[in-house]
């Protein structure tokens, strides 16, 4: 097994190229996961090479002792390998590779054999052949025999990816050759759904190591599609896209939403003019768009909203957004904004992407058809209120089709309780399927989904995503004990907005201060009720009782996963302490 513990780079994407080729199995892991899931990880995989950064060779050397079989370590950015540190890692067992040199040594030898591919005009590239000067080198013939017959077959293991998901424990899904080229397969023969085209380029930033950034990465040769790394700072983001310019975006909701506050946030800041107009082609660029879903560009109004558009590098066509869901309204505008099609998508680690919406479906706040390798079924949930056989068709989404995982690695008890007698892989996740079958609507984890003590069902991602669509919050985490008659909330505030509204107001404090004061306070307050309002939620659903905290959630204290969704269990170990208080509070 070969281990990949790096952000996204060419050399990780080459590796895990090669890697299949030879029939290596990958083991990606989260640049930003815990070190105690790194050694997890290693240690249940017994891997002996792992690639890496060079800023990661600390850690290794410090569990060294924990690591027996982990012995060779290849380094992708060896100009910021130091000497001292090099010094440590052999010193503590480790041997060290650089992984340009490794290139630079083999790059002409032909290690792999020459087969002759089937659209090659070529008469000299016999299959087995070589063009090197190298045939009589003996230790070259063996690694090339070796090579030879490991080539993969389609039912072998591609990779393991470690996903502890929102429930924060690791398990690794066994991923087949043919689970990738079913996904690439379906999408070729259902249609090109997105309206890729030949030479698109794309931003690569969400972790590799996640399957959703790696199978669009996959896929993306097949167009000739170029790929462009970002800079390793996901807070450079903005910066990374101008320089690329990309025409396909691949995006998640937390994404999205903070550009269009962004830009929202901006505009405040212009002219009343420029304000008017913007309106004004948001609105008539909406009306285009809700008789023709094809519609997101209009000559006159595209001039006015070009600076915006420039923003984001001035050529995106495309964009595909997974993860989870948004608000329906800032999902048209940005599209409006940006003259682009946002797709909605689902997939998860152990299913691949199994669904996706066509370009010029506008009925946004669902996840599109799935993919012609992927069949589903709906099924009612033990104890809860959904039945897929009554209105509306609720229930717990099920999938099986040639992208689902073979199971999870050395964990048979696991692997027998995620699949149903028939095969079909119980997702978790809660749908609502409308009246003709046609639209599939996600609602919630099942595991999320909780009661209070009146007996009334909360879905709380639905709230959050609703709650957090106020400028001034930049991320909420909704929770209820069930002997509680009311919902609570940690709130981290929109840092930029709530600063500038404070400074509006006359209220010079420190950040973490600022948090405390009752103006801030009943500012957001008031948020939550507008957005009750606006929603029409029901009394249970209202929350009155929070707490704004200046930590950000975030990958790196393990309250966010890499794609951004909330790990509910950390943050409510994190903040059960304030929980309880807010409870408490009542009755003084």
């Amino acid at each position: 097994m070969m281990g990949i513990w790096s952000k996204n780079r060419p050399e990780w994407y080459m590796t895990d190229i090669a890697c299949a080729a030879i029939n290596f199995v990958t083991v990606p892991i989260y640049d930003t996961i815990g070190i105690n899931s790194v050694k997890s990880i290693i240690q249940k995989t017994e891997m002996k090479v792992c690639c890496v950064e060079a800023e990661k060779l600390e850690s290794l050397i410090s569990l060294k002792p924990e690591l027996p079989d982990l012995n060779i370590l290849i380094v992708y950015n060896d100009s910021n390998l130091k000497d001292d540190i090099k010094k440590k890692a052999i010193k503590a067992g480790y041997k060290i590779y650089l992984y340009k040199k490794l290139i630079d040594q083999y790059k002409n030898k032909n290690i792999i054999p020459q087969i002759v591919h089937p659209f090659s005009n070529s008469e000299g590239d016999k299959t087995g052949s070589t063009t090197n000067n190298n045939t009589n080198d003996a230790s070259l013939e063996s690694m090339r025999e070796t090579l030879k017959n490991n080539k993969p077959k389609p039912t072998d293991i591609c990779t393991i990816i470690f996903t502890s998901g929102t429930s924060g424990n690791p398990k690794g899904a066994m991923i087949t050759h043919y689970n990738f080229i079913t996904f690439a397969q379906s999408y070729l023969l259902d249609g090109n759904r997105l309206g890729i085209i030949k030479y698109e380029v794309t931003l690569s930033y969400l972790p590799l190591a996640h399957v959703y950034e790696r199978l669009i990465e996959f896929a993306l040769p097949f167009f000739g599609a170029k790929i462009g790394y970002f800079s390793g700072n996901i807070k450079d983001i903005s910066s990374d896209i101008n320089a690329l310019k990309p025409t396909f975006l691949i995006t998640v909701p937390r994404i999205l939403q903070k550009i269009h506050d962004n830009i929202m946030g901006t505009l405040k800041n212009k002219n009343i003019i420029s304000q008017l107009l913007v309106k004004l082609a948001l609105k008539c660029k909406r009306k285009c768009y809700a008789k023709n879903p094809k519609k997101f560009n209009h000559g006159f109004w595209d001039l006015i909203l070009k600076p915006i558009r420039n923003r984001l590098g001035g050529r995106l066509r495309i964009q595909v957004m997974g993860s989870s869901s948004m608000d329906k309204n800032k999902l048209v505008d940005i599209q409006m904004l940006l003259s682009t099609p946002i797709s909605e998508g689902w997939g998860m680690t152990e299913v691949g992407v199994g669904f996706v919406q066509h370009r010029n479906d506008n009925i946004k706040g669902t996840i599109g058809g799935m993919f012609s390798n992927t069949i589903l079924k709906v099924i009612k949930v033990p104890n809860m209120k959904y039945d897929p056989k009554e209105y509306p068709n609720r229930g717990e989404l099920c999938v099986k089709g040639g992208s689902v995982m073979v199971g999870y690695f050395r964990d048979e008890e696991l692997t027998k309780k995620s699949f149903d007698a028939d095969g079909f892989f119980l997702t978790g996740d809660i749908v609502e399927v409308n009246e003709n079958n046609k639209y599939i609507k996600i609602i919630d984890r099942a595991k999320n989904i909780f009661k209070l003590a009146q007996g009334e069902y909360i879905e709380p991602e639905k709230l959050e995503n609703i709650y957090s669509n106020s400028i001034y919050i930049e991320h909420i985490f909704v929770h209820g004990y069930s002997y509680e008659n009311e919902l609570v909330s940690i709130i981290v505030p929109s840092e930029v907005f709530v600063k500038e509204y404070a400074k509006k107001h006359n209220i010079d404090l420190p950040y973490e201060e600022l948090l405390k004061n009752e103006t801030i306070k009943k500012l957001i307050s008031d948020e939550i009720m507008s957005a009750s309002k606006t929603y029409k939620l029901n009394g249970i659903e209202k929350i009155r009782l929070f707490h704004l905290t200046h930590i950000p959630f975030s990958v790196e204290n393990k309250q966010l996963t890499p794609t951004h969704k909330i790990v509910r269990n950390v943050i409510l170990e994190s903040y059960k302490t304030i929980i309880d208080e807010l409870y408490a509070s009542r009755t003084i």
